[in-house]
């Protein structure tokens, strides 16, 4: 445990936070080309006709759902942490304004 180090990096944080919510936009748009983009009635062959059908009516519509659940909790991590990012970036801003290192007459 001696070795274990505690910092924690606000940019770090602000970079994994936009990274996040690239992710949750892939999954939005992954929504939006199910959604927009029925399977073609021929797709699956002739004997196939029916199995399109269904997924175009039901399943289509349980996975659109689902990627919309995904973006959403996918985008709430990256808010969050963006959230904990500005945390630290305020602490930071505080003991460096306690040491002298910044000064709140020039916007710190």
């Amino acid at each position: 445990m001696a070795n274990v180090d505690f910092n924690t990096c606000p940019q770090a944080l602000r970079l994994q936070a936009t990274e996040v919510q690239q992710a949750a936009d892939h999954w939005k748009e992954a929504k939006e080309a199910i959604a927009g983009t029925p399977m073609q009635a021929d797709a699956l062959g002739f004997f196939g006709t029916e199995i399109v059908s269904k997924f175009n009516t039901a399943a289509a519509g349980v996975i659109a759902t689902k990627l919309i659940q995904g973006h959403i909790s996918i985008s709430n991590a990256a808010g969050s942490l963006d959230t904990c990012a500005k945390h630290f970036e305020n602490l930071d801003a505080e003991w460096y304004r306690q040491f002298g290192y910044i000064d709140q007459r020039v916007g710190y």
